[in-house]
């Protein structure tokens, strides 16, 4: 995937992930999002969220095993696997020489 599409991907799994919210108790990153929405409008989420939780994400993978929502559910959420993905294209993106970045 490329960085467009893993952003827009993880947008999509964190909406439903708001509108859900079984996992609150199970992960530490949804006092996070709770404490965001005095700043932002409640259910929306942007890139710049988006980076905040994956880097808050230790990948416990409580809210994988908690979720009613992952495969074989059409909706097909994996939180801790976009996590890392987006944590990987942050990665990439501060990586000197930038030819190295796929090897680091």
């Amino acid at each position: 995937m490329r960085k467009n599409e893993i952003f827009i991907e993880a947008i999509r799994q964190y909406d439903v992930c708001m509108g859900c919210r079984f996992c609150v108790g199970f992960c530490p990153v949804w006092d996070a999002l709770d404490r965001r929405e005095f700043i932002k409008p409640k259910n929306s989420v942007d890139e710049a969220d988006i980076k905040l939780f994956a880097y808050l994400c230790h990948d416990c993978r409580n809210c994988y095993y908690a979720c009613p929502y992952v495969e074989p559910h059409e909706f097909n959420l994996n939180i801790p696997k976009i996590n890392s993905s987006v944590r990987k294209e942050i990665n990439k993106e501060y990586v000197w020489p930038r030819s190295f970045s796929n090897v680091f």
